[in-house]
């Protein structure tokens, strides 16, 4: 075995050393006090280490939870028609865990791993992703989980790390996969001794070489952002952070021992990395199921509580598929059984109409917010109150804790406690990010800049109002997304909304927005007379009204269901400068005067939908339509350099806001009077496709 390299990076240890990362990392009570946090598993009395490790965090969970059932893994249980699994699921004590755990450090540790090596998992929840991460921490490595679905990232991902070399030696690298694991070496240019199936942890020696603890505040993860843009930049957690996180979550929650929590989210987010901690902290059960049956677990193992986004509570307020239905009656099954405390909402915004209705259903929401950058141990509303209480705070994330404060600094640049502006956290917050160059202004004047925009009244309630990068900026005046979502979304037909700015020559910017209907008949003047009560500035001026099918297919999500606003906006972009340049093209008889034209979605991408009349030949074969660029730069009516300029800041090209695909019908007049009923969606629906569907 290898000599273990000890020591951090040289850029990290400086960064650390400087006064405002130590107190951008300094919680302080209302005196003016530092808050230590107070680990009920670790005494500095009784305890051997001078500090806490995550090790004596892990021995703990053995001595006092043994043969309670720590996990219930469904992942690879089928479930019938009518909603019950075809067997039991695997049932894994905490005293088993342990030994699953032992085992893969050992497996690590036989292949030369230690503190600041990388150890990659590209895992779905399972088991064996929750053991490789917790016995990784144990070492010291430095864990990093991949989103298998996002395989354009994974590249970048994998070299997210390269930046924590020690100066002590190279580091090691192990890539966990459940896939064929020389095809993904190949895939990704790897080292095929550095990829390894997940199944293959459970080989090896049975003894090996004890690795020295760790230190607790040093990085054992990275978490990388969401965004779609540019190169991941990775989030470094701590054990310190992220079992401090455990303890406000246990706290801010009142999980106790007999729970039973659903693992709906991600294990590559922090969502289900923090809640799992803080499951595993009281001896609770956690409880993974499969992907996209998670009601059928719900109400097949009774669960207590659970954490979601709001993709996967508006199907059940507003079901518009068969899938939606049979979701819908798991929950009331699970309902019935008297099981379900509350469901924990967050990792974006929650439309108040949403969970408004969901109190109606008898769903208690407590609505929180967090990040990787805070472990997730933020803000959020307690339970225990009553139903009034929650409805008087619709779309509160309720107050902070004791580790971590907040504040909100002003257009004046002035810090202050209570108000609405840019949010700041200082106290329990990730270490660093993974490249020295972002870390550049972090942890200015003490502080992070979380990249929201907030308000925290007089009660201490934090209201999210939006992403800083999200702000659309309509004649100098901020708007803000959410808060038109949040209206569109009272509209009875509208099922999901999400609003995006795109650029404009009198405004410089303008509001639009996807908007998801049950009805293939809504008009989007009902939408938008609806949507005239916002005012002149924050009401939408361009609305793309979406089917749920379609929604599912062209609009971005990340993992855990939070939109990908910024990825959207340039479909909406599309969708929209095509709309404009086919209406040019039907007034200069390019295309039928007479007929439709329309942007609809195609896949994961966008069409052009033409339809005319039986006697008028629409130019362009194979689907294509000659000068169409010209057309788009004169509908967006901005110059040609500036609407170039405008793309060119967002990655994109002139040829990037061409249709995928142009589809064209010829019609009767009765068949395009009929077509004329139907809004965006329902003509995708029907004319989709090369053969058109009966309409």
């Amino acid at each position: 075995m290898r000599s273990i390299a000890r020591r951090a990076p040289i850029w990290l240890d400086a960064l650390r050393a400087l006064p405002e990362w130590r107190l951008a990392h300094t919680p302080l009570d209302s005196n003016g006090r530092e808050v230590r946090p107070s680990y009920p598993w670790w005494s500095p009395e009784t305890d051997c280490p001078e500090s806490p490790t995550f090790d004596a965090f892990l021995r703990s969970l053995g001595e006092r939870f043994g043969d309670r059932v720590a996990i219930a893994d469904y992942s690879h249980v089928r479930f019938a028609a009518h909603g019950e699994p075809e067997r039991a699921p695997t049932l894994i004590t905490y005293r088993n865990l342990l030994v699953e755990i032992e085992r893969v450090r050992r497996h690590l540790l036989a292949r030369g791993l230690g503190p600041w090596d990388h150890v990659h998992m590209c895992l779905p929840n399972r088991i064996e992703a929750l053991t490789l991460q917790y016995a990784g921490w144990s070492i010291g490595a430095v864990v990093s989980p991949i989103n298998p679905d996002q395989r354009g990232r994974i590249d970048d991902i994998l070299r997210c790390a390269d930046d924590l070399v020690s100066p002590d030696s190279p580091p090691h690298r192990l890539v966990v996969v459940d896939c064929e694991a020389d095809q993904f070496a190949r895939d990704h240019h790897l080292d095929p001794t550095e990829v390894v199936h997940v199944d293959r942890l459970a080989e090896g020696p049975s003894d090996s070489d004890l690795a020295p603890a760790p230190r607790f505040d040093d990085p054992v993860l990275i978490l990388h952002t969401s965004g779609t843009t540019g190169k991941p930049k990775g989030a470094l957690l701590s054990p310190a952070g992220l079992l401090t996180a455990a303890i406000v979550l246990e706290d801010g929650f009142a999980i106790a021992g007999d729970d039973r929590f659903l693992m709906v989210n991600p294990l590559y987010h922090i969502n289900s990395i923090a809640f799992a901690l803080a499951v595993f902290g009281v001896g609770a059960r956690l409880v993974i199921p499969p992907f996209g049956l998670h009601w059928q677990v719900a109400a097949a193992e009774r669960i207590t509580f659970t954490s979601m986004v709001q993709r996967h509570l508006t199907p059940i307020v507003s079901p518009a598929s068969a899938a939606d239905r049979r979701n819908v009656h798991a929950v009331e099954r699970l309902l019935a059984g008297g099981t379900l405390k509350w469901i924990a909402v967050g990792s974006g915004p929650l439309a108040p109409e949403i969970q408004e209705r969901l109190l109606d259903m008898g769903i208690l929401v407590l609505f929180r917010w967090g990040m990787s950058e805070n472990y997730l141990g933020s803000t959020n509303m307690r339970p225990g109150y009553p139903i009034e209480y929650y409805r008087a705070r619709l779309g509160s994330t309720g107050p902070t804790n004791p580790y971590l404060n907040l504040a909100v600094r002003g257009e004046d640049g002035a810090i202050r406690p209570r108000g609405r502006g840019r949010l700041l956290q200082r106290g329990n917050i990730f270490v660093a990010y993974s490249s020295p160059d972002a870390n550049a202004g972090a942890f200015a004047d003490g502080w992070h800049d979380t990249g929201d925009i907030a308000e925290i009244n007089a009660e201490g309630h934090v209201y999210i109002v939006g992403r800083t990068k999200e702000t659309i900026i309509r004649s100098g005046e901020n708007i803000y997304p959410q808060d038109v979502d949040n209206h569109l979304i009272k509209h009875a037909s509208v099922i999901v909304a999400q609003t995006v700015g795109y650029p404009e020559a009198t405004h410089s910017e303008e509001v639009g927005a996807f908007v998801v209907v049950d009805d293939d008949r809504v008009s989007e003047r009902e939408i938008a007379e609806h949507a005239s009560s916002l005012g002149i500035q924050r009401r939408p001026k361009k609305l793309v009204l979406l089917a749920p099918e379609h929604e599912r297919s062209l609009l971005r999500y990340s993992g855990p269901g939070k939109p990908q606003r910024l990825a959207n906006q340039l479909t909406f972009w599309k969708m929209h400068f095509l709309d404009e340049a086919a209406a040019l093209m039907q007034r200069d008889g390019a295309l039928d005067p007479n007929g439709i034209a329309v942007a609809i979605p195609h896949g994961e991408s966008v069409g052009l939908l033409v339809l005319g009349s039986d006697g008028h030949q629409a130019p362009g074969s194979d689907g294509h339509l000659p000068g169409i660029s010209d057309y788009i730069v004169r509908g967006s009516r901005l110059s040609h350099a500036e609407l170039g300029r405008v793309l060119s800041l967002r990655g994109l090209r002139l040829s990037d806001l061409e249709p995928c695909v142009v589809i064209k019908h010829h019609l009767t007049p009765e068949e395009l009077a009929r077509a004329r009923e139907l809004n965006r969606a329902g003509l995708a629906r029907a004319y989709g496709s090369s053969t058109p569907a009966d309409s």
